[in-house]
């Protein structure tokens, strides 16, 4: 906006601001704010850091008069790093006031974001997590510019480009970095600035103003314009920001050689800081890595470390791969590549590097990812270590597997190298993974893109599913979700695939195909034709099974010795119902766990013949694609390839698009032997399809149709994807869903160098200049192409050609080819270097590229601008990148204040890890703690009811320091493991507070309080069999997930019914983790001081000190007769003379056959199944045996519970009488449990 329009000046006020410049007047135009999407761990140090640094620079700027200020305050583990600078031209009063603006505006970002920035007219200042101070550009620079044009705008343009030229060279050698000028021209005057932040250098500044020179360019003949970048800014206009007498004479700094020792001398001086920087940055690691020792925190949980993902930073990560190398590459498909990196610690992991598809939503993709990732835990999914955001790169970090994925066993090199039993294990820990996120994780999570190659398999070939770029979140109360189609063909179940209904039976039907696969070893795409019909996999074994020769689908690699042949056929049987044409008939993934754990067959299902459905079809029927023979009369080097991770809703129509696309645009390019660019689009009711190609100028038609068969042969590889591209040094091919035609940068542009360095002295020298003047002057050449041969001295030639798309403007093609210019430098001097992007393209080599002939003279386009000798000064990034990035930035900031966030990504329900509270927030939620509010108390603290400033109501759990210590690592110890544990019959843990000795825990409210209210308390009798049995399936399910479904096994130690928390459902929750230990995957106990409650306690770990996993299904064991009796465990049934305890009883009653003597009055007979009461008891027995072996595991218990038959083959025998059971009761048997009492529970007592 032009300034003159923002305040109604008269003609008295104009000429005092000719004569007074910018007196009184602090210049705070806004023209740049940014916050950090990233916020800091601790709040509290955080902000206290924040305040000191704004606090000295404020002093420094008021108080010294300065204009130039920088300030840093590095306690605890989030550092702030501050700068601010206002214009030399401001009095130190409008100085100080633009720094009280900026400094208000800055703290609106929200709160804890560890990175914000501020830009003014007339200042700017910024605060990081990170040293920043030697920053030049970054992907945020930008332009604004005025809306009025100049009245004698060629006069106008050609003088304010020379002041801006001058000024960008002269301004890094005037000390201060800053200069001002004024110059006449045509009855006007031009008022110009630069200024560089003082702390960069000299080049620096050279190197940041040269960018902002190209970008303020573009406002051009426009009267005001301003530029802006990290360590920069630069302004012109034709109204007077400044007085007259301010301006600088700056011909003496336009004479090449003149501040050699000035730049000596700040060279010195940045050198001094730099190294000073350096010394307390090592203090600083050094203290940071000393502090995890103080902590001892694995002493809290056990031996195993619990950690969350971390942000990694861009170069160590590009270390770690060798510059993401190909030698380093594992994989690559349509979202991005996967490369093994090696961090600076030894540590192996796999490097996945997205890159943007044409449609943009790769930030969604890649917010997707990492948000679902961090919150799913579970043994057979893939970890997530980290992330990394860096301008438009986004990479995601994960466990490396070294065995890769499970494609490659099946098809690839490794082929035919799994036995039945791996197989087996392999199908099951997949079949887990699947049950978690649909029914155990809080929320129902569909991945939408289970296949072999998306399941990886670590060192002992176990499965763990990867890749959520696609899932999605199923709402409690919906069945399904009507959403686009994204997936992989051949997996997809049919109501998906067809009429875009998902639900979780979907990813039911891509197991089914997977477990056909793992059996078979024969792909679902594969035609087989052994047979006298081909006949896909479905098919084929749909065939085999109703002729009961199911046999004949097993890989003939598998020794027949190796199986049982009635398991096979019931994993046969399974695969078959998981690819039911109904949904509904397809069984849920528990219910496929239970069938491939127990021992009968998914109960009296037959399947019925599965849809052999119509995508298969479309997609492996060679006449309904025409890919196009690639001949091989010219070399195609493969540059860049890329498939949108969007499919088409429509798979006939798109198809049939595809073919006359790209049958049109061949059609095109044969017509014509000068056609060297083509478009062309097709629309079938709702599906359009736009696609583009190119080859280079210098190739012949026979050549250019040549790459373009090799092209569409490749391109068809991505499947249904909605979009796609591929970049070949010879042509690119792409087409999309949406009109694409003028886009020329994206994130999807990059560049290749040759592995050749030149011997030539001067080749760099030789070569700068003329990529220089081919990005200046093909966007001015007709056509968009040029192509230069240029001798060097002592060498071979350099051969450059440089080519933008003929849809694109001639901006935009300017704009497309400094981004490549720029990224060329990059592989100076080798001798072979390419660039590309959306809309252009970019190359050099000693080795000829085309015919001498075949060169154009672009001398002519070089006359305006007087650049030609200036190739020394580097571009930054472009104008249409830094605004696409900024809106970029802008967006996701938006989306996260305004709560939208990755709801739309996943689905409606948000995931959220823990928050840091604010205690005074939590003070204010439970009215101070007050007794009105309290839930319960303990020994350790108490529990309250607390409603935040949202209406949210939570529990907070108020922690009371002890006289020893041990209370802080229960603290540490409940945060770190709930924080990593999520399940559905988990409670979750909302955040926690930390504050002097306070230590509050945040949880998620359960109106109705915990178990023991039910069965002991005021709302005694009020359970039906039902929700007894309903609690206990949960409890065993949660605790199964703990024990094995979790990376690591981890043992509660205080299971009982105080700790079972019920949400308005009745479901249960497990509670309180403060006793909780990791069990080491080599220990099969733990040999550990006594910690829980007597009466819940297993008797190896009461006696002995012996602590294993089984513990805890002993403490279960007791739980679930408490649930069917209504009795405690300590309580005594029966007079003085057959006084009983609650475990003898349910021995005796059992034992004699009157099990249903145990249930407790007031149930109704005709809720319960006489058979089912006396199967749950049986195993409340066998959970108590006296041997921690005796008893089942977790996951066998959720199998028997869920199963219809006895327990018979597992007979209890009669359990061990410990704890309270062997207590006199003769005045003491009631003190055991005060001085035994555990950690407090959080519940709504």
């Amino acid at each position: 906006m032009h300034l003159s329009s923002l305040l109604p000046l008269t003609v008295l006020s104009i000429l005092l601001w000719s004569l007074e410049g910018a007196l009184g007047d602090p210049q705070i135009l806004l023209l740049n704010k940014g916050c950090s999407q990233y916020n800091a761990t601790d709040l509290s140090t955080f902000n206290q850091n924040l305040n000191a640094t704004l606090n000295d620079l404020r002093v420094q700027v008021t108080n010294q008069s300065k204009y130039f200020a920088t300030a840093q305050e590095a306690r605890g583990q989030d550092p702030v790093y501050a700068m601010f600078q206002c214009r030399n031209y401001l009095s130190t009063t409008d100085c100080a006031a633009c720094f009280s603006a900026a400094a208000a505006q800055i703290r609106n970002c929200s709160a804890g974001a560890n990175g914000a920035r501020v830009i003014y007219d007339g200042c700017f200042l910024r605060y990081e997590s990170a040293g920043f101070f030697d920053q030049t550009t970054l992907a945020g620079n930008s332009m604004i510019c005025g809306n009025q044009t100049a009245v004698v705008a060629s006069d106008f343009n050609t003088s304010a480009q020379q002041v801006l030229k001058d000024l960008q060279i002269a301004t890094p050698k005037i000390s201060g970095f800053f200069a001002a000028t004024k110059t006449q021209v045509s009855g006007a005057a031009i008022y110009a600035i630069a200024q560089c932040a003082e702390t960069v250098s000299e080049s620096g500044c050279l190197d940041c103003l040269t960018v902002g020179y190209n970008n303020i360019e573009v406002c051009l003949p426009n009267t005001e314009g301003r530029a802006f970048d990290a360590g920069c800014f630069m302004r012109y206009s034709e109204t007077a920001f400044f007085a007259d007498n301010q301006t600088i004479d700056i011909t003496p700094f336009l004479q090449q050689g003149s501040s050699s020792k000035k730049g000596a001398i700040i060279g010195g001086v940045v050198g001094g800081v730099a190294l000073i920087v350096i010394i307390l940055a090592l203090i600083a690691l050094l203290r940071w890595y000393k502090k995890p020792k103080k902590v001892r925190r694995g002493d809290i949980l056990g031996a195993t470390d619990l950690k969350g993902p971390v942000s990694y930073r861009y170069k160590d990560l590009k270390a770690a791969t060798k510059n993401f190398s190909d030698e380093n590459k594992l994989g690559e498909g349509g979202f991005g590549d996967v490369y093994k990196g090696t961090l600076k610690n030894g540590k192996i992991v796999a490097v996945k590097k997205l890159f943007f598809g044409a449609s943009g939503k790769i930030d969604d993709q890649f917010e997707s990812e990492v948000k679902l990732i961090s919150n799913v835990h579970h043994r057979n999914l893939v970890r997530l270590l980290g992330c990394c955001s860096k301008g438009q790169e986004r990479i995601l970090v994960y466990e490396y597997m070294a065995n890769k994925s499970l494609d490659r066993f099946l098809f690839g090199e490794v082929k035919d190298s799994l036995n039945w039993k791996q197989r087996y294990d392999i199908i099951l820990g997949t079949a887990k993974g699947l049950a978690y996120l649909h029914e155990d994780f809080h929320v129902c999570i569909i991945h939408r893109d289970i296949k072999t190659s998306n399941i990886l398999l670590d060192d002992e070939m176990q499965p763990r599913i990867a890749d959520f770029g696609l899932a999605r979140l199923l709402p409690e109360d919906q069945s399904h979700l009507s959403t686009r189609f994204a997936g992989t063909l051949g997996y997809t179940a049919p109501e998906y695939a067809i009429h875009g209904q998902l639900s979780e039976k979907a990813d039911a039907y891509s197991f089914g195909v997977v477990l056909l696969e793992i059996v078979s070893g024969q792909k679902n795409s594969e035609l087989r034709t052994d047979a006298n019909d081909g006949e896909f996999l479905l098919k084929r074994a749909w065939k085999l099974y109703e002729e009961d020769r199911h046999l004949e689908l097993v890989d003939k690699k598998l020794d027949g010795k190796e199986y049982d042949v009635e398991e096979v056929k019931k994993v046969i049987e399974i695969a078959l119902l998981c690819i039911q044409a109904s949904a509904g008939a397809r069984p849920t993934m528990s219910e496929v766990v239970a069938s491939l754990k127990g021992k009968n067959s998914l109960g009296q299902i037959r399947p019925s013949m599965p849809l052999l459905v119509l995508i298969t079809l479309i997609w492996w029927s060679s006449d309904n694609i025409h890919a196009y023979g690639a001949v091989e009369n010219i070399q195609t080097n493969l540059l860049s390839k890329g498939c949108s991770a969007y499919n088409a809703s429509n798979l006939r129509s798109f198809f049939a698009n595809i073919n006359e696309t790209f049958a049109g645009l061949r059609a095109q390019i044969s017509s014509d032997k000068n056609k060297h660019f083509a478009i062309e689009d097709k629309a079938r009711g709702e599906v359009i399809t736009y696609a583009m190609f190119q080859c280079r100028n210098y190739l012949s038609k026979t050549e250019c149709l040549s790459c373009f068969d090799t092209a569409t042969s490749q391109i068809l590889n991505c499947s249904a994807a909605n979009g796609a591209r591929i970049i070949y040094d010879s042509c690119f091919l792409r087409y999309e869903s949406e009109r694409f035609y003028d886009e020329t940068n994206e994130p999807g542009g990059g560049v290749s160098c040759g592995n050749m360095s030149s011997t030539v002295t001067g080749f760099k020298v030789a070569a700068q200049p003329v990529l220089m003047e081919l990005q200046q002057a093909t966007p001015k050449i007709k056509g968009f192409y040029a192509a230069t041969k240029t001798p060097v001295v002592g060498g071979s030639a350099i051969y450059a050609v440089s080519q933008c798309v003929e849809t694109a403007m001639k901006t935009s093609c300017l704009n497309c080819l400094q981004v490549a210019h720029d990224n060329l430098q990059r592989c100076l001097p080798n001798t072979d270097g390419t660039a590309y992007d959306a809309g252009c393209f970019m190359r050099y080599s000693t080795i000829p590229l085309f015919a001498d002939n075949q060169t154009i003279d672009i001398a002519p386009f070089l006359k305006q601008g007087g650049s030609t000798k200036k190739w020394g000064i580097i571009g930054g990034v472009v104008v249409g990148a830094a605004l696409l990035l900024l809106l970029l930035f802008a967006w996701i900031w938006f989306r996260k204040s305004k709560g939208v966030q990755r709801g739309d990504i996943l689905g409606a329900t948000e995931l959220k890890g823990p928050v840091n509270y604010k205690y005074n927030d939590l003070k204010a939620a439970t009215k101070k703690f007050s007794a009105e509010n309290k839930l319960g108390e303990g020994g350790f603290g108490a529990v309250y009811k607390g409603t935040l400033k949202n209406g949210k109501v939570v529990a907070v759990k108020k922690l009371v320091l002890g006289k020893s210590s041990k209370m802080m690592d229960d603290f540490e110890g409940e945060v770190k493991l709930i924080s990593n544990v999520h399940h559905r019959n988990l409670v979750r843990l909302l955040g926690c507070c930390s504050k002097g000795q306070e230590r509050i825990l945040v949880y998620e409210y359960m109106a109705n309080s915990s178990l023991d209210r039910f069965l002991f308390g005021n709302r005694k009798g009020f359970l039906s069999w039902k929700q007894r049995y309903n609690i206990i399936l949960g409890t065993a399910k949660g605790l199964a997930y703990l024990h094995e479904e979790f990376h690591v096994s981890i043992i509660h130690r205080d299971i009982k019914t105080a700790n079972i928390l019920l949400n308005d459902d009745l479901q249960p929750k497990i509670a309180d983790f403060g006793l909780a230990r990791l069990l080491p995957e080599d220990c099969s106990h733990l040999s550990t001081k006594f910690a829980g409650t007597l009466g819940y306690t297993a008797p190896e770990y009461a006696m002995h000190g012996q602590l294993s996993e089984k513990a805890d299904t002993y403490s279960f064991g007791i739980v679930v007769l408490e649930i069917i009796s209504g009795q405690k465990s300590t309580d005594v049934k029966g007079d003085e003379e057959s006084s009983e305890y609650l475990l003898q009883r349910s021995w005796k009653l059992y034992e004699r056959g009157c099990h249903l003597e145990l249930l407790e009055e007031g149930i109704d007979p005709d809720e319960y199944d006489g058979e089912e009461v006396k199967r749950i008891i049986e195993i409340g027995l066998l959970c108590t045996q006296a041997t921690a072996a005796a008893r089942p595991t977790m996951s066998e218990v959720v199998v028997l519970l869920k199963s219809r038959n006895s327990v018979e083959h597992l007979r209890p025998t009669m359990p061990v009488f410990v704890g309270t059971n062997v207590m006199t009761r003769e005045g003491n048997s009631t003190s055991s449990s005060n001085a035994n009492a555990s950690i407090s529970i959080v519940s709504a007592r």
